[in-house]
């Protein structure tokens, strides 16, 4: 486990709930000693989309806002990060972003003793950017149900959602209303308020869907990354990742191959074909490898700190 520290404080930025629960876990979780690691003390995370979906006011604890532009706040503070850590080249520095717009890898790829866990990491950032750790987001609607001794379900493949990338409007055209489920819900009546994290709030169509299917679709929506992901995993569904590439979470710790399927955003009708090919034994043992990865990296967010997050770390500075 690392030692934490927190640097560069600033009352001026603004600050989000997810990043206020996130230090406090990494407060709680630190140990005494070495070796250390210094973030951030101020919110350039900036996930604005947890624990309400669709409603970024409501995701500030002070201030309501960031701003983003090339000579506001943020940037500011990007600047006094690499000036610390520039100054300080022996000490380790670790940043999450979870802005999936803003290619906080590149900016930061000449800091050598900086290391960022992005929530929307690409290949390409990847390669830029060798330091870099995919961040899993927040997943907003979640089952604490065991599902380990359950059989095969009603469905074979399920997806809710809106239609915000082509891959999207592909998945639509695979419903047959039997055993592949695609839902697609209008813009102007998906109701993303009513949902909350921090109070179980949710959807219960989605919930139903998710129970009742064996494999849950994780397309791609305007960004890389899914909040779907997560979310699929706790109710043991195992996930078709419809996202060319996106790194998925933790992929230095986790082996995805084995516990979910990683079809081209084109090779739609191939993969249903596949599906259905697959014996009831080879999904139940996909079932169990999701469920125990995600109850071992995912299931909370001291996990995803401690099991995820500082594991990653340790492999990326060795």
């Amino acid at each position: 486990m690392f030692s934490v520290e927190f640097i560069l404080e600033d009352p001026q930025m603004p600050r989000t709930i997810f990043w206020e629960t996130t230090q406090t876990i990494l407060q709680q979780i630190s140990s005494i000693g070495t070796p250390r690691i210094h973030l951030p003390r101020e919110d350039i995370a900036m996930e604005t989309n947890w624990p309400r979906y669709g409603h970024m006011a409501s995701s500030y604890i002070r201030g309501l806002g960031h701003d983003i532009s090339a000579s506001g706040s943020v940037a500011g503070y990007y600047t006094r990060l690499t000036n610390w850590a520039q100054h300080y080249p022996e000490e380790l520095v670790l940043m999450i972003n979870m802005h999936p717009f803003i290619r906080v890898p590149r900016f930061f790829r000449g800091s050598r003793n900086l290391y960022i866990a992005d929530g929307c990491l690409s290949e390409l950032d990847r390669s830029v950017n060798p330091r870099c750790i995919s961040m899993p987001a927040l997943p907003i609607q979640t089952s604490d149900r065991d599902y380990s001794a359950e059989g095969r379900r009603r469905y074979l493949a399920s997806f809710q959602g809106v239609i915000s990338h082509p891959v999207r409007a592909a998945l639509q055209k695979c419903h047959d209303g039997k055993r592949i489920i695609v839902q697609i819900i209008e813009p102007s009546q998906h109701n993303t308020l009513k949902l909350d994290a921090t109070t179980g709030r949710a959807d219960q169509s989605y919930r139903d869907i998710m129970e009742s299917a064996d494999f849950a679709f994780i397309p791609r929506g305007d960004a890389l990354f899914s909040y779907r992901l997560l979310e699929a995993m706790s109710f043991g569904c195992i996930p078709i990742i419809l996202s060319d590439n996106w790194i998925l979470p933790f992929d230095r710790l986790i082996d995805w191959a084995s516990l979910s399927l990683r079809p081209r955003e084109d090779e739609l009708l191939p993969c249903i074909t596949l599906l259905k090919r697959l014996t009831d034994r080879e999904v139940l043992e996909r079932k169990k490898k999701v469920l125990a990865t995600y109850q071992q990296y995912f299931s909370s967010l001291e996990k995803i700190i401690s099991n995820g997050l500082f594991m990653e770390l340790k492999k990326c500075i060795a």
